[in-house]
């Protein structure tokens, strides 16, 4: 989930299949770098849960 925020940038929360919401603390000012941000973390996420 992507949001533009009052401060004027965007931030982004993954939302994963059981409804569980991960904020993150990433600011971006463009809707490119918060899209980047947020596949790097999910694909970060699924890396180390395929190594548990």
């Amino acid at each position: 989930m992507v949001y533009y925020t009052t401060a004027h940038c965007y931030q982004f929360s993954i939302i994963d299949e059981v409804g569980k919401v991960y904020s993150f603390e990433l600011v971006c000012y463009s809707a490119n770098a918060v899209e980047q941000g947020g596949r790097t973390a999910i694909k970060a996420g699924l890396e180390r849960n395929r190594s548990d």
